[in-house]
């Protein structure tokens, strides 16, 4: 199973609908850097309903050694910057994150790439039901403009109906996990 580096909002969204579990289960290692704690705290100040990856012992939690100085004329988050650097540092490793200018980033530095949308279809190839929430969260990741076929690591052949899948899987009556 591959290692992902995790960024906010696959974290953010999957704990909102009770299936921040899927990470162990289709993924080897899972590394959330530093910096994506932090913005996960300062949601939960807001009164945002975040996980605490720090309490979950399945995410290993880091920081790059450095950051890659090209990814400041990007200008991304603090997340998103630290999700990419620890990447390049971990050659293998794919990133899971949803923001569109991140994704592209993420492309042009030639690194596997998963958002929120792509997770949900490896669970469903790996044989997990879709939870009760997933249809509002489908319709979030959707209607977020991260999701495009290319940006889930799909083979040409599997991309045109990608989004018919995708949507036939989620509005599907839910079974549980």
């Amino acid at each position: 199973m591959a290692d992902v580096i995790v960024n906010t909002s696959p974290l953010q969204y999957l704990h909102q609908v009770g299936q921040l579990d899927l990470f162990p289960k289709l993924f080897g290692r899972i590394f959330v850097p530093e910096a994506v704690v932090a913005e996960l705290a300062a949601g939960r100040r807001l009164g945002v309903s975040l996980p605490t990856p720090e309490a979950l012992e399945w995410i290993d939690l880091r920081s790059p050694a450095s950051p890659v100085g090209g990814l400041l004329s990007w200008d991304l988050r603090s997340g998103e910057s630290a999700v990419l650097s620890l990447a390049l540092e971990h050659p293998g490793s794919w990133v899971v994150l949803d923001d569109k200018l991140a994704r592209q980033a993420a492309l042009h530095l030639n690194l596997p790439l998963l958002g929120t949308a792509g997770m949900l279809l490896r669970a469903k190839r790996a044989g997990y039901r879709p939870p009760a929430g997933l249809p509002g969260l489908f319709r979030l990741v959707l209607n977020s403009g991260a999701v495009h076929p290319k940006l889930e690591g799909l083979s040409p052949a599997e991309q045109p109906d990608f989004t018919l899948a995708l949507r036939n899987w989620v509005l599907a009556r839910p079974v549980g996990t």
